[in-house]
């Protein structure tokens, strides 16, 4: 029946049958398969023995049972199984067979990409925090272990708060209003602003907010992830000090340089002068000073 239902709806399965639970655990081994559907009843045991076999190679299962077996089926959901088909006479259920593979690899595919995204958040260097709106405030309902160190926090101790517990005296009463704004706009916001940690120590970060809309419950939250900037305002506020202390140097050499030059002119154009008018009297001079003059020319 399952052969003709593939060949009927022209369905591009590759595809391996047994009615052994010692041969689907060996074809599990040799091949990959992106999805196992097992009847209850095999020729050498029940399908419940399967189930750790599939679930240590990663593939997800459909369960077929009998009309009457639903506690069979529900028993199997609970040990891992993706989805279950209860067989009738007539037998409907290959009808929604194909629908059912189907989704049970999307949800194979969710879950990989789930898996994926949380290893990236848990083992992030950036603190990412998400808080959940109610009202116009916004309530911190996770924190990774970046955040936690990065605040001086202990591992959940603020989960509940209002996120304003990370202002200080020394953030800008701008900043505030702008996040205050992004959160009642629910807009995306990107700035460096200082935060504290829990001794009250302050440290730049560098902030994006994003909002998040749950589309069934139509609850907002946010993603926050901050970094650590500290270390680049300090270094940024250095070169600024060097340039400044450059310019004041510059500065410096160019006054003393025009002193400098206006001390010196002053007398060269008294010398200068002086040596015109010897040069032009008639007056007859000694040699010693036809030495010095020729000098001073």
């Amino acid at each position: 029946a399952f052969k003709r239902m593939i060949k009927r709806e022209q369905l591009n399965y590759n595809y391996q049958i047994t009615d052994s639970i010692n041969t689907a655990k060996q074809l599990v081994k040799e091949h990959q398969f992106d999805v196992a559907v097992t009847d209850y009843q095999l020729i050498d045991g029940v399908f419940f023995e399967l189930f750790d076999t599939f679930i240590k190679n990663d593939i997800p299962f459909i369960c077929v049972t009998g009309a009457g077996d639903q506690e069979i089926a529900v028993k199997a959901l609970k040990a891992g199984a993706y989805d279950y088909l209860i067989k009738d006479q007539d037998r409907k259920y290959l009808n929604i067979f194909p629908l059912t593979i189907r989704k049970a690899i999307q949800r194979k595919d969710s879950e990989e990409q789930i898996n994926l995204l949380q290893s990236i958040v848990i083992n992030s260097n950036d603190g990412i925090v998400v808080s959940k709106l109610e009202g116009k405030t916004l309530f911190i309902t996770y924190a990774n272990d970046a955040f936690y160190e990065m605040t001086g926090y202990q591992t959940n101790s603020f989960i509940g708060q209002n996120l304003k517990m990370f202002y200080g005296s020394d953030t800008l009463e701008q900043d505030k209003f702008d996040i205050r704004k992004a959160i009642i706009k629910s807009t995306e916001l990107k700035k460096e602003i200082i935060l504290h940690k829990k001794n009250g120590a302050p440290f730049w970060a560098s902030l994006s907010l994003v909002p998040l809309k749950n589309a069934k419950t139509n609850a907002l939250q946010f993603v926050m992830m901050v970094r650590d900037v500290s270390e680049k305002k300090k270094t940024e506020t250095e070169i600024i000090e060097a340039k400044n202390i450059a310019e004041r140097a510059q500065l410096a050499e160019q006054r003393f340089l025009a002193n400098i030059s206006h001390e010196i002119r002053t007398p060269m154009n008294i010398i200068l002068g002086m040596s015109d008018l010897i040069n032009n009297t008639t007056t007859t001079l000694s040699e010693k000073q036809t030495e010095y003059f020729q000098t001073l020319k």
